[in-house]
């Protein structure tokens, strides 16, 4: 997990969670887009669970032994602001991969493992935001 990356999960502000849609919208932006995904809704998430799904998430790096798959189907993201900047977190947990963003420019992605998923599904379930479907 690259060093501003981690930072912005820990201690950014306005932490976000989205649940998304894995069908991808291509390149025309619509209301709920999140980088060309469908946003089914967000929530912002309390001190409690951020610190908790950034670590869960941080920590699911280092558990990817270099494995990935070919798809992208995220139905997961994260939306915070660190440093005056926005970084966005596009999550496909079926893949093993993110997507992020800084400002909207692309970074390098990020390899992780499938170990926070519970945990993310459980803050969106908690505030009823509705899943996709899982893979």
């Amino acid at each position: 997990m690259p060093a501003n990356a981690a930072a912005a999960l820990r201690d950014g502000s306005a932490f976000q969670l989205l649940s998304l849609d894995p069908n991808y919208l291509g390149t025309k932006q619509r209301p709920n887009d999140f980088h060309n995904w469908n946003a089914l809704g967000s929530t912002p998430v309390s001190s409690v669970d951020r610190a908790k799904l950034a670590e869960l998430l941080i920590a699911s790096a280092p558990e990817n032994p270099g494995a990935i798959a070919a798809c992208f189907n995220p139905r997961h993201g994260i939306r915070v602001v660190h440093n005056s900047q926005h970084y966005d977190f596009v999550i496909c947990f079926e893949c093993l991969q993110i997507y992020w963003y800084i400002d909207d420019d692309a970074q390098p992605t990020i390899l992780i493992s499938e170990s926070p998923l519970p945990a993310f599904n459980d803050v969106l379930r908690a505030s009823s935001i509705p899943l996709a479907d899982p893979a």
